[in-house]
């Protein structure tokens, strides 16, 4: 009798096991809740902002407090200097010329405005590079900046390329900050959409360090700046695309759902 209850055991043993596996892979099937991301809050500079040539066609966040100065070069010597064409939401409370520290001849130094918000949200400073006397011409050089103003009673959520496809909770008043990494030097740039109460109050190309001193193919960050004036709830979805190609399967996409905190 034995040896018949040691093969009914081992039966039984090997329909537990099967069992067991068969309960694994069912479970497998199961479809995948989307991840909950949430990244770190943080304030926009609510001291001092300084911003240079280097910044020309760019957004940057700055807190409501924020000091703001911008410095260009300048040189007097040639007959140009920079005019403001346009300070919305700022009150300029410096403009000055600075002289080199050289003595040299023909020497150029910087011209140098402070400033500070008067509204949150987008706010612009633009310049233009003339001789007051020719007045301006058509291939004059111009400097735009533009600052997006987070309230002192926001935070500022930036989400990176570590969020993709994932849901983001977003306090109400927040404002969030979309970073994706771009290098228009292969045709490619993000197309980025929003649904829902989502708004892109600002999209600007961020020009990498390396690029700015002229590295060939060196790239950049692209930048959104996304608010939600009728209540937290929407998504982001941006697709990397060469703009003269038809869409392809295989075109890297970015994509996040925010919902209320």
């Amino acid at each position: 009798m034995k040896p018949i209850y040691t093969i009914l055991l081992a039966c039984v043993a090997t329909a537990l096991l099967c069992a067991a596996g068969c309960i694994t892979a069912d479970n497998g099937d199961e479809a995948t809740p989307m991840e909950t991301a949430t990244p770190t809050p943080t304030g926009a500079p609510e001291e001092t902002v300084l911003v240079d040539d280097t910044n020309n066609g760019q957004t940057i966040a700055v807190g409501e407090g924020a000091t703001i100065i911008v410095k260009l070069p300048e040189n007097p010597s040639t007959g140009y200097s920079w005019n403001l064409t346009e300070t919305d939401g700022l009150a300029v409370a410096g403009d000055e010329y600075i002289a080199p520290e050289t003595q040299m001849p023909g020497a150029g130094g910087m011209h140098s405005w402070t400033m500070k918000p008067e509204a949150t949200g987008v706010v612009t400073f633009s310049a233009v590079y003339i001789r007051p006397w020719e007045g301006e011409q058509a291939d004059d050089q111009t400097y735009t900046i533009s600052f997006y103003v987070v309230p002192t009673s926001a935070s500022l959520i930036t989400v990176t390329e570590d969020q993709n496809g994932t849901t983001v909770p977003v306090p109400e008043g927040d404002v969030v900050r979309v970073k994706l990494e771009e290098n228009p030097t292969t045709g490619y740039r993000w197309n980025a959409t929003v649904s829902g109460s989502a708004v892109i109050a600002a999209d600007t190309y961020i020009m990498s360090a390396e690029a700015y001193q002229g590295m060939v193919g060196a790239g950049g960050t692209r930048e959104w700046f996304v608010t939600f004036p009728d209540g937290v709830g929407g998504t982001f979805d941006a697709v990397y695309t060469r703009p003269w190609e038809e869409p392809a399967e295989d075109d890297e996409s970015f994509s996040v759902t925010f919902t209320a905190a």
